[in-house]
């Protein structure tokens, strides 16, 4: 990669695209042409395990003050992906409310919306600063209804399997594997029951 700079986040962002790699490798390997490619839903899955187990490898490995800052950016991440990620998702649902109530969705009807709504889920201990009333507008994901929330349940799924296979759960590596040699033979919900 062209922006790889040899830092910490740069080698989160290998680690993490490495994940959908590893999983296309797999789900290609196994599966013929048409299920190979695995669906959105469990997209960020293996991407994600390869973070934990970075930020896992990181805060183990590193002096007591490195520590502080890697657990603060593992609980970033963890904030940024399951509660942020939500937050977005329920955005995209008062949208899609509004619309289906021939609201019309002006620019200031989409900020005062996404504004409200980062007051509500981060409190009056946060200062809303009314600026953030645009970010909806820099979300690309927003352009594929729903993708947000997939961010959400692939960190949580992550969670369990990273958890997982660092406590070497005998014969969970090989179910792992077999997770994403999927591809789409099935329907997602299922490929992750079986995991």
């Amino acid at each position: 990669s062209l922006n790889y700079v040899n830092d910490v986040s740069s080698v989160s962002t290998f680690a993490h695209e490495m994940g959908h790699a590893i999983h296309s490798y797999y789900s290609n390997k196994k599966q013929d042409y048409i299920y190979a490619s695995y669906p959105i839903f469990l997209a960020e899955i293996a991407s994600t395990v390869n973070e934990i187990l970075l930020s896992e490898y990181l805060i183990n490995n590193a002096s007591d003050d490195e520590k502080i800052i890697y657990i603060c950016e593992f609980l970033e991440k963890a904030r940024a992906t399951i509660y942020r990620q939500v937050m977005f998702s329920e955005f995209e649902s008062i949208c899609y409310d509004k619309y289906d109530n021939n609201i019309p969705l002006t620019k200031d009807e989409l900020c005062n919306t996404y504004y409200e709504l980062n007051k509500k889920y981060f409190g009056k201990s946060a200062i809303s600063d009314e600026e953030i009333k645009y970010e909806w507008a820099r979300i690309p994901h927003f352009y594929t209804p729903f993708y947000v929330y997939k961010y959400a349940t692939g960190f949580t799924c992550a969670l369990i399997i990273a958890s997982k296979l660092l406590k070497g759960e005998e014969g969970f590596k090989e179910k792992y594997i077999e997770f994403l040699s999927s591809g789409c033979s099935d329907y997602p919900l299922e490929i992750i029951k079986k995991l």
